[in-house]
């Protein structure tokens, strides 16, 4: 079963007009280098998914992982 603050953060994403991200917006987000955040996602330090030869990342799966504030005002829950 969900808590309640688990639902109101999946609503939160549902919400969000920009959920992902590629890796080039991550790192502006993250003290690292480019190639360290493709051998993160490679390795699944950070969850991302490949789509078409790109990796997509989940804005606050990234956020969650690294502590970082919500970098979309739609994401504040």
């Amino acid at each position: 079963m969900m808590s309640l603050d688990q639902i109101d953060s999946e609503t939160a994403a549902m919400r969000c007009k920009r959920p992902t991200m590629s890796v080039k917006e991550a790192t502006s987000l993250l003290p690292m280098a480019l190639s360290t955040v493709y051998k993160d996602c490679e390795s699944g330090d950070i969850q991302a998914v490949k789509v078409g030869g790109r990796w997509v990342i989940h804005r606050r799966e990234l956020e969650k992982l690294f502590s970082l504030k919500p970098t979309c005002p739609c994401c504040h829950v």
